[in-house]
């Protein structure tokens, strides 16, 4: 027998043999009665991630961890609410939220329908069976009508540590750490490695400042000289690490004298004077000012006794960190700047100066589940962390010495800009390009005078965008 269910032109097929989940499937196949269920779920308002209200810190650190670990979106992060049972169930809305009994209304009169000509069949089962029949299909349609996000879920005022470390992720911690000569580190026994060329990179100061202010602060990096009675051990630890002191001069001035007479015994020895010759090389971008003045930097030197790695740390909303706000370079002033041991738990750390340029691409953000790493050492109220971000843009042309520009990709082939005084005293503007030995080469292998700056970067951007002719074999 067919039975009108007053649901548009839908009617169902209904035999004396039929019991009351028979009837429930044959209804539940139809497709005005699927439509019906799809309706009120997309009505329903769900939100499967609500604010998520007493959120501790530990929880913020754990949500920061994983996105930073997954770098997914918001993907990583909502798969941690999901193991966690941190949002909303759409089984348990369904059945307490209001769509179930909306289901139920709207289908009312179809089993009624029913049971008005079969008056043998029980009208709540039915609607039990139809209920549990169209409820994958009515709970999938709040899903996908849900446009919460996991970021919905966190509070405003939840904020986590978020330290920067420059050239972190690719390298571990263990190989970013600052090295010394002595029992404790200093600014006198700092050895100047890559580690440190990096720290001094990192608070945009140049090794010659820092030389130079050591030396009007008594402190002589240079010479090598060491009082009597000293041992022969400390005596030529001394004299070394004078030497890679005017070595790393070195590379600013374009000498090799000194460079030449370093005792490079390994491979990972050259490795590491490669990698700061490059960072000696450009650890100043003179159209920036210094994050650190001199004396905030040898406070940190001098008070990070066990040396420690080049970080910035700052307290920021989880909001805005899962957002993405950090994603891109930026601007950082407030938070503190300087040396921390992420091992032992010590090293030293500042307010800084100057703005701190962090760029993500060239490091990355530290997160711990178990504690907040940096203030755990320090003690600082938490609002001294807040910090003022700006985005900027980085040109791909840094300015490593007041008359010189640089430009280096990745596979080490270089452009460099260099100012220089014409015959009639007006200025002009020479540009170069090199190979990733330092070597001319490339389409201005001869340099190039152009009349402005701005010409002769572009002439040097061109020049890196052409393929180079392989070099000849030697």
């Amino acid at each position: 027998m067919k039975i009108k269910l007053g649901i548009g032109e839908a009617e169902v097929d209904v035999s004396e043999r039929d019991t009351e989940e028979d009837v429930a499937a044959k209804i539940a196949a139809l497709a005005p009665v699927v439509a019906i269920a799809k309706e009120v779920g997309a009505s329903a308002y769900f939100r499967a991630f609500e604010t998520f209200d007493g959120m501790s810190d530990s929880t913020a650190r754990e949500i920061a961890a994983r996105w930073l670990e997954s770098r997914d979106g918001e993907g990583g992060i909502g798969d941690l609410f999901i193991e966690n049972d941190w949002c909303q169930d759409g089984d348990a809305y369904f059945r307490e939220g209001g769509p179930k009994d909306e289901l139920v209304s709207r289908l009312e009169a179809a089993v009624e329908a029913v049971t008005d000509a079969f008056e043998d069949l029980d009208a709540d089962e039915i609607m039990e069976a139809l209920v549990e029949a169209l409820r994958e299909d009515c709970v999938q349609a709040m899903y996908d009508n849900d446009a919460s996000t996991p970021a919905d879920a966190i509070p405003r005022h939840v904020t986590v540590e978020l330290p920067f470390i420059p050239d972190y992720g690719d390298r571990g911690i263990e190989d970013l750490f600052t090295s010394h000569t002595d029992t404790v580190s200093g600014s006198e026994t700092v050895i100047p490695d890559a580690a440190l060329m990096r720290a001094l990179k990192f608070f945009n100061v140049s090794p010659r400042e820092f030389v130079e202010e050591a030396a009007r602060r008594g402190i002589d990096l240079v010479s090598g000289e060491v009082g009597e009675g000293t041992s022969d051990y400390r005596r030529r630890q001394a004299e070394e690490n004078a030497l890679r002191w005017c070595a790393v001069l070195d590379v600013e001035a374009g000498s090799t004298g000194n460079i030449s007479r370093l005792p490079l015994r390994s491979q990972g020895e050259i490795a590491d004077w490669n990698e700061t010759v490059e960072l000696a090389r450009t650890a100043k971008d003179h159209d920036r000012p210094a994050s650190l003045s001199m004396d905030s930097l040898f406070t940190v030197l001098d008070n990070a006794t066990y040396g420690g790695v080049p970080c910035y740390v700052m307290r920021v909303p989880l909001k805005d960190l899962v957002a993405g706000k950090f994603d891109t370079p930026f601007l950082a002033t407030g938070g503190f700047v300087g040396l921390h041991d992420f091992i032992n738990g010590s090293g030293y750390i500042e307010a800084p100066d100057g703005p701190v340029l962090i760029d993500p691409s060239n490091g990355g953000f530290r997160v711990r589940e178990s504690k907040d790493e940096v203030d755990d050492v320090y003690g600082i109220v938490h609002r001294y962390y807040e910090a003022r971000v700006a985005p900027v843009e980085v040109s791909p042309w840094q300015r490593i010495r007041e008359d010189m520009w640089l430009r280096r990709e990745g596979d080490g082939r270089e452009a460099v800009v260099t100012r220089a005084s014409a015959g009639d005293g007006t200025e002009e503007f020479w540009i170069a390009t090199a190979d990733g030995e330092g070597e001319a080469a490339g389409p201005r292998a001869v340099a190039e005078a152009y009349l402005s700056l701005e010409e002769a970067k572009a002439e040097g951007d061109r020049a890196l965008a052409e393929e180079w002719a392989a070099s000849p074999a030697p």
